[in-house]
């Protein structure tokens, strides 16, 4: 196992879910984007900590985890 990781980043649909899913698919060790799990609790609970809805409050989620 290699010591080094990459961060992924970019705008909405530019491919970093595919491309995480990819490199999982062919073995890599990879972490599921934070921000998407964030999306889907806050929708499930009928939360506002949303990118459209108050990003002060998502990107200070994103900072802290997805436990909060």
């Amino acid at each position: 196992m290699s010591d080094r990781f990459f961060v992924v980043t970019g705008g909405p649909s530019a491919g970093k879910t595919s491309l995480i899913t990819e490199l999982a698919r062919r073995g890599f060790h990879t972490t599921p984007e934070s921000g998407r799990a964030i999306i889907r609790e806050e929708i499930v609970r009928g939360g506002d900590v949303l990118p459209w809805a108050d990003r002060t409050a998502y990107a200070k989620r994103m900072s802290i985890g997805i436990q909060s």
